[in-house]
């Protein structure tokens, strides 16, 4: 034993002897003073049991034994200091089998980091405190609040290792209202699952009315079976009052390789019961390479998804379903080239067979790119308002739509779709069914050979000029077009389709042949439109006008 360390236990009032390499303490009876004002006696027994250490009942850090018993009684002997105990975790690796704890009032479980918390596998986790969970069923940590909300439980620096067909954490209330876990949190926690021996299933973390959720740098992974099977992080609110609803937050942390990376509320086809409310955030995250990346169902009263990498997800980036409530999707980077579904999808029911409402959306602010499908699709908003704005689609493959919004059956959907530009799309904004309010005012450039689709109003087109061109109802009030066809024509809406609107025409300088602007008969002029100039194209609802712009 060093000097220092013999120093500091005789300050505790130890008394050391060293023999044969074997240290003796003898004085934990003697009285210990904390310095300070106010401060009481207390034996040095007492003062060192306030830190409980799973290496002081046996655990083995090598993995080389079982330590569940160790963990166990660790946990137990805590609790009998304030109810809220702390247990700290040497580095290593502890194999361990299946824990359940019941009517735990609070607990710290800390380890140590070993500055590579992050990476997801037993050897490569630089020296962090490693949680092998060997049980290949049911949930591999559970932990069942006490009979009333006090539960407040800390995860930090600790890797969690499961091999499960369950979940490899899960917190579950008691029966009856009143009975939820109060407070979780998470500070530097990687979690995986591998699913068993059989990875058929196999999820990550489930919270089953909870009223509080703050994680940060949590890594929540699937191993094995990949993208098809498993949950990551479950917010299931159960019987829990909607009064009280819970609070869900997750900065800085990822979800990776599950079916569905974050589901919240209640998926089922036809939900019923009482789901109660959450709130969740999900910020500067990572979605990646998921079969959905987020979802959120009945029961969900407002969440953001906000600052987030979407990537790789195979089938959908967000989804907004089962009356979700209040969803904003905001600054994130979206680049699914393989989703099936698309990046955003709102207003389908969790088994995806049928239509059910979502209830006022804001999506804004985003990058989408090398979208397969659609880049957001929407369908039976009734009641609902959706706002997209501000969102860059690049880069869509052949037949991808950037909007597409439908109403499988008419409603009273408020749709706005403002200073969206699209490149590369096939259709920027798709057909619409059903009755919708919307306003329109989207940017498309560069895209020789697309067209914005049918949400055109107070819509800019950047395109190559072809002959004969005749104005749609649909089509955008301004147009710039660049033009090398001899006696081109741009054709007038006929009166009777559009009474007192402006058509704004620009003719760029790079033009070498001017346009001639022609009634809706096509066959009278009346103006030509040379390069560099502009023109404003309207009807009375009878007679038609051109106004050259100087």
């Amino acid at each position: 034993m060093s000097n220092d360390a013999t120093k500091n236990l005789g300050e505790l009032g130890l008394l050391t002897t060293v023999s044969a390499g074997v240290v003796s303490i003898s004085g934990l009876a003697t009285p210990f003073t904390q310095s300070g004002t106010g401060a009481v006696a207390r034996t040095t027994q007492d003062k060192l049991r306030e830190s409980v250490s799973v290496l002081d009942f046996g655990a083995d850090p090598t993995g080389s034994v079982d330590s569940t018993a160790a963990f166990n009684n660790a946990i137990s002997a805590s609790g009998a200091y304030g109810g809220h105990g702390v247990v700290t975790i040497p580095k290593g690796t502890y194999n361990l089998s299946a824990i359940s704890l019941s009517g735990v009032l609070g607990l710290t479980l800390k380890g140590k980091n070993g500055g590579n918390i992050g990476n997801l596998s037993v050897g490569s986790t630089g020296g962090a405190s490693v949680l092998n969970f060997v049980n290949t069923t049911g949930d591999s940590l559970n932990f069942t609040c006490p009979s009333y909300n006090s539960a407040n439980i800390l995860f930090e620096d600790v890797a969690i290792f499961a091999n499960t067909t369950g979940y490899a954490l899960s917190f579950t209330p008691n029966v009856g209202l009143g009975k939820q876990v109060s407070q979780i949190y998470f500070n530097r926690v990687s979690l995986t699952n591998s699913g068993g021996t059989t990875p058929t299933t196999g999820n990550g973390i489930r919270f089953s009315a909870t009223f509080y959720v703050n994680a940060d740098k949590l890594y929540v992974w699937k191993t094995g079976t990949l993208y098809t099977v498993g949950q990551g992080v479950t917010i299931d609110m159960g019987g829990m009052s909607s009064f009280l609803g819970g609070e869900f937050n997750f900065n800085n942390c990822s979800l990776y390789g599950w079916q569905t990376g974050l589901s919240a509320g209640d998926q089922s086809a036809t939900p019923t019961g009482n789901q109660g409310y959450a709130n969740v955030n999900y910020v500067n995250s990572e979605l990646n390479s998921n079969g959905q990346g987020a979802c959120f169902y009945y029961g969900v009263k407002a969440a953001q998804v906000s600052g987030c990498y979407v990537e790789g997800n195979l089938q959908l980036g967000v989804g907004v379903y089962n009356q979700a409530k209040n969803v904003t999707i905001d600054k994130c980077f979206f680049n699914n080239s393989t989703a099936s579904v698309g990046d955003v999808q709102l207003g389908q029911n969790g088994s995806g067979t049928t239509y059910t409402q979502f209830y006022n959306a804001e999506i804004r602010n985003n990058l989408f790119t090398g979208s397969k499908t659609y880049g957001i699709v929407t369908y039976a908003g009734i009641g609902s308002s959706l706002n997209i704005e501000n969102n860059s689609f690049t880069l869509g493959t052949t037949g991808c739509v950037g909007i597409n919004a439908n109403q499988s059956t008419a409603g009273n959907l408020s749709c706005t779709s403002k200073n969206n530009s699209f490149y590369g799309f096939a259709l920027g904004t798709g057909s619409m069914a059903g009755n919708f309010n919307v306003q329109a005012d989207n940017y498309e450039f560069n895209s020789s050979g697309t067209f914005i689709g049918s949400w055109k109003a107070s819509s800019i087109i950047y395109s190559s000029f072809v002959d004969f061109t005749v104005i749609a109802p649909t089509d955008p009030d301004s147009t710039v077009i660049t033009n090398s066809v001899l006696s081109a024509r741009y054709i007038n809406v006929p009166p009777a389709s559009s009474r007192n609107r402006k058509q704004f025409i620009t003719l760029t300088a790079a033009s070498t042949q001017s346009v001639r602007l022609m009634k809706s008969d096509a066959t009278t002029q009346l103006a030509l439109l040379t390069a560099g100039k502009g023109a404003i194209m309207w009807n009375d609802g009878t007679n038609e006008y051109v106004t050259l712009l100087p």
